[in-house]
C-alpha cells in the first residue's frame, strides 16, 4: 500500500512540474539582448531576468508549489554555444525530405511511409500538418551535450556506502 501513495506521489509531482520546467514562455522576448556572461542569478536578483525564463522556472523562483528554489541558489551565465546540425543529418534531410509521406492506417491511426534520416518533414503542411510536426519532434537530431566539469576537491565530496557499490556524491 505504501509503495502504491509514493507511486501516485511521484507521478503527481511529474504531471506537474514536467509541464511547468518545460513550457516556454508565453510573452515577447528580446533576444538580441542577453544575459551578459558570467552573470550570477540569485534568489536577490532572478527578476530581472525572468523575462528569459520558461514559465515554469518562474513558478519555481516565486515559490508558488511546493518545490521551490533552495534560498542560497547560485546559477552561473555561461556564453551562448551555438551547435550546427551535424552535416550528415543536413545532407539526409535534403536528400530524403521531400519523399516521407504520413499513411492512415486501417484502423486510423498514423505512420510513416518512406522515412530513411534526417528531418522527415523539412516544411510540414496539410495534410496533416499537426503528424507531421509531431514526427520531426519525434525523430528530430538531439545533441548529447556535455560540458567537461572540473572535479571537486575530496573535501567538497562524501560517500555514500550501499550494500554492493560506494557511490561517490558531492555535498550539498
Amino acid at each position: 500500500m505504501r509503495l502504491l501513495v509514493i507511486r501516485a506521489l511521484l507521478l503527481s509531482a511529474t504531471c506537474i512540474l514536467c509541464p511547468l520546467l518545460t513550457s516556454a514562455p508565453a510573452r515577447e522576448t528580446d533576444n538580441s539582448q542577453g544575459i551578459p556572461p558570467g552573470t550570477k542569478i540569485t534568489m536577490q536578483n532572478w527578476q530581472q531576468y525572468k523575462q528569459f525564463m520558461p514559465d515554469g522556472m518562474v513558478a519555481l523562483f516565486e515559490g508558488k508549489y511546493f518545490w521551490k528554489m533552495p534560498a542560497d541558489l547560485e546559477m552561473d551565465v555561461g556564453p551562448t554555444v551555438t551547435r550546427p546540425l551535424p552535416s550528415g543529418y543536413a545532407t539526409a534531410t535534403e536528400k530524403y525530405g521531400n519523399q516521407t509521406q504520413v499513411v492512415v492506417l486501417p484502423d486510423g491511426r498514423f505512420d510513416i511511409k518512406n522515412y530513411v534520416a534526417g528531418l522527415p518533414f523539412p516544411n510540414p503542411a496539410e495534410p496533416y500538418k499537426g503528424w507531421k510536426i509531431l514526427a520531426d519532434y519525434w525523430f528530430g537530431f538531439r545533441a548529447l551535450v556535455s560540458e567537461p566539469q572540473r572535479p571537486k576537491p575530496a573535501s567538497q565530496r562524501a560517500a555514500f556506502r550501499t550494500t554492493s557499490t560506494t557511490f561517490a556524491a558531492e555535498a550539498a
